[in-house]
């Protein structure tokens, strides 16, 4: 990293703006200490100035040096990451998805391998939108830094999207190599199950692999993809029931649990059923707009028009509120979400140095849900 920091601020001291960037495009996946972060965001923003560079005065992109600021502010003090991964998707809008890819690197990478499971997942989706060649290397450094966490299936699957390979069994080996050069082969019975998934193996063997999982973490994870997938009417018995099995006792997990529910029912026609499931489910704010949605067709299919509209009236003011109130930023984990942060426009601007070494779906179609 130091090297190629250095490169990147004598290309910058010529006046080579883009070379300074490739330099920092292709700086390698490493932790950095506190005074090479905080040189990598000086740098990132001289870039940025100098990119700029005759653009008229009124006419320059304010945001990203608003977004790159909450980078710098993480470098100064790890207690501000959230608030950079709030700037991410802004940094991704205002630069693109390569250089945004390339800030996180090298000015937060270490700060990501210390943070929660959501950061690190934001940072690999950019990663992976960047063109992937990061991911590997970002997977086994968290797995490794991170014992106790499980991936997503989500994420898994971006990280086989990487490998190139012929067949089902080659993925099975790259997955497996994956845990064997971090050591973390605890995650190997989980991986069985995701793999089936992904070959589309019988729901049967999948609900059964499940259900043997020892480690309450992997079957909530396992839990938590099947919530997001759609599954025939044939399909949908067998996986509520393997659900079931697999969640525990909490709130969240009973209004998952009545979720699923009523996604059964709603393949069975049990408006009744539907529309009391949809209740329960609809006390979780993430099911809330899905569980309407079912509830809406319930009572269609109760011929209830009028409430069925609604309904989704209801739902389009939401989603039509959501957007205004936030746009184009990550929500926060549901333990965090209390801090309320503002948008990056309404925040103090803070002005950097200029030069180094400164600071789902729902189917309303009977047979399927």
């Amino acid at each position: 990293m130091k090297d190629a920091l250095l490169t990147a601020a004598r290309a910058l001291d010529g006046g080579r703006w883009e070379e300074a960037r490739d330099h920092l495009r292709s700086a390698p996946l490493v932790r950095c200490d506190h005074s090479q972060r905080l040189v990598a965001a000086a740098l990132w923003k001289r870039i940025l100035v100098s990119s700029q560079n005759g653009i008229p005065a009124g006419e320059g992109d304010e945001m990203a040096p608003l977004a790159l600021n909450e980078f710098t502010a993480a470098a100064r003090n790890p207690a501000h990451v959230w608030r950079m991964y709030q700037a991410i998707p802004v940094l991704i809008e205002r630069i693109g998805a390569v250089d945004a890819a390339a800030v996180v690197a090298t000015t937060a990478w270490d700060l990501i391998l210390a943070s929660h499971p959501a950061v690190f997942t934001s940072a690999f989706e950019l990663f992976f939108k960047a063109g992937g060649q990061r991911c590997v290397d970002a997977w086994e450094q968290f797995l490794a830094a991170q014992r106790d966490y499980a991936p997503s299936y989500w994420l898994f699957m971006l990280l086989m999207k990487c490998f190139s390979a012929a067949s089902n069994s080659d993925f099975a080996v790259m997955a497996a190599r994956s845990l064997q050069n971090v050591g973390r082969n605890d995650l190997a019975p989980l991986f069985v199950v995701y793999l089936q998934q992904m070959r589309q193996a019988p729901v049967s063997e999948i609900a059964a692999a499940a259900r043997a999982l020892a480690a309450s973490v992997h079957r909530a994870q396992v839990a938590e993809y099947m919530i997001d997938m759609g599954y025939s009417a044939e399909e949908l018995p067998l996986i509520v029931d393997a659900f079931a099995a697999l969640v525990g006792d909490s709130e969240t997990d009973k209004a998952a649990l009545a979720f699923m529910q009523a996604r059964l029912a709603n393949s069975e026609c049990r408006w009744r059923d539907v529309l009391e499931f949809a209740q329960r489910a609809s006390t979780e704010p993430r099911h809330r707009q899905a569980a309407d949605l079912l509830r809406a067709n319930a009572l269609a299919g109760m011929n209830e028009a009028e409430r069925a509209i609604t309904v989704l009236d209801d739902i389009l003011a939401g989603a039509e509120a959501s957007r205004s109130t936030a746009p184009g930023r990550h929500s926060l984990p549901p333990e965090l979400a209390r801090r309320r942060l503002p948008p990056l426009q309404e925040r103090p601007r803070k002005t950097l140095p200029a030069t180094p070494g400164g600071p789902q779906w729902v189917r309303s179609a009977n047979s399927q849900s």
